[in-house]
């Protein structure tokens, strides 16, 4: 077997040769008498588009993965076998082709067919080849008609799959352990949101599917992991917009004997492996970040009002990538709080796009003042005896991020809907 990508690779090294002139004469030559570059090719796909010339020539294209290319039927070197093979050409049929790989008069890669087989047939009409599928609510619904349709969807999925990829290999170069951690608990935390909720027959006791990892991981650098990461699906029962999806993939990675400082650091190094940014990010304070774009002092307000004007005035303005630091310590019970003004946690967000892509802590150890300040919360983030007294055993201090990876992907391939990046979206 062969793939089109190879033999289009294997034809474009052999005209970068050609720059030799005894290379050059003898390509053109093979060319020339053979009609070939190699014989007896297989190559799988599934047929495009078809072109008929009269009753001794036909044309089909043929696509697999990642590439296109023409098939040749000639009725002078196929003879009776030709009609048969014709009346295969059906535009979305799936078909297996063998034949010699060369170019056409036209100067195009070509698959002169000898022999072809239709593995299996479509029964429904094809999208339009050149204009594709155009209504967002069938792409997501019928994300497989999209693919076939559109190349851009294809390419959007294939920097999605390379780019966790990427992010994987960042992290264990750096020392960091993928592991897997719970999707239903009896409880739920790491995170202010609505859970969704179940029931497990097998012992009774009514579920919930996590928010957030944070609690198992932190469990697992109490037990001298000290470097761990998951990249795995969260679930909010919340609602549909643009840049929120019930069902959605985060990567959230903590680091033993750092902090909130050094995971900017890796956020920063992380976000120019994978191409997200350029140059490292600017950052400011959440203080700063309102006088800049609001003009006013707001060092002296209370909590709620600091988080109203810059989620409300600021947050939008945050077009180029931006860490915010310092949230006021109120709105952040898991993170340690700012040594110089204890009013401020150990926090900060990175916004693009006008949007949140990840949130950083360096971490609550202290096992009374975590225990104090969930339960002064409980009603959002629920009460986990596992992880509070898991803190009771020593939790080296800790800095820990989560990066929302199709928000992040969003910015990447200028989608302006997050479920134009989930494969298939809840509809």
């Amino acid at each position: 077997m062969n793939s089109l990508g190879s033999l289009i690779n294997f034809a474009d090294r052999s005209k970068m040769f050609t720059t030799n002139p005894e290379y050059k004469s003898a390509f053109e030559e093979r060319i020339t008498e053979l009609g070939y570059l190699i014989n007896n090719v297989i190559v799988y796909g599934r047929i495009v588009s078809t072109r008929n010339y009269g009753n001794k020539l036909s044309f089909f294209d043929i696509q697999d993965r990642d590439n296109q290319m023409q098939m040749m039927l000639n009725k002078r070197n196929l003879g009776d076998h030709y009609s048969e093979l014709v009346a295969m050409l059906q535009v979305g049929n799936i078909v297996r082709v063998s034949g010699d790989f060369g170019v056409s008069n036209t100067g195009e890669y070509t698959v002169f067919v000898k022999d072809s087989e239709v593995l299996s047939t479509s029964n429904l009409p094809m999208p339009d080849k050149y204009h594709g599928i155009n209504d967002a609510a069938i792409q997501r619904s019928k994300r497989y008609l999209d693919l076939l349709a559109n190349s851009n969807s294809r390419e959007r999925f294939v920097l999605r799959s390379n780019t966790i990829q990427r992010i994987r290999q960042f992290l264990y170069g750096r020392g960091y352990i993928e592991v897997e951690t719970p999707v239903l608990d009896t409880v739920y935390g790491g995170a202010e949101a609505t859970p969704f909720t179940t029931h497990c027959e097998g012992n009774g006791n009514d579920l919930f599917m996590r928010i957030a990892p944070e609690f198992y991981l932190k469990q697992l650098i109490v037990g001298g992991m000290e470097r761990v990461f998951e990249i795995g699906k969260q679930f909010r029962n919340e609602g549909f917009d643009a840049t929120h999806h019930p069902e959605f993939t985060s990567i959230e990675l903590y680091e033993a004997y750092a902090n909130y400082k050094d995971m900017a650091r890796i956020a920063n190094k992380l976000f120019l492996e994978i191409g997200f940014i350029h140059e490292e990010m600017r950052s400011m304070t959440m203080i700063e970040a309102i006088e800049l774009y609001t003009g006013w002092n707001m060092s002296c307000n209370d909590d709620a009002e600091i988080m109203a004007v810059f989620e409300e005035q600021v947050e939008p303005k945050l077009i180029e990538p931006t860490i915010i630091f310092d949230f006021p310590a109120s709105y952040s019970p898991l993170a340690l709080v700012c040594e110089n003004n204890p009013k401020f946690a150990q926090r900060f967000e990175i916004y693009a796009n006008g949007m949140e892509i990840a949130n950083a802590y360096s971490e609550q150890n202290n096992a009374k003042e975590q225990r104090r300040r969930i339960e002064e919360q409980k009603s959002e983030y629920g009460v986990d005896e596992n992880f509070l007294s898991a803190l009771e055993y020593g939790m080296p201090p800790t800095g820990g991020m989560g990066i929302g990876l199709d928000r992040v992907i969003m910015i990447m391939t200028n989608s302006t809907h997050i479920q134009d990046v989930i494969l298939f979206p809840l509809r």
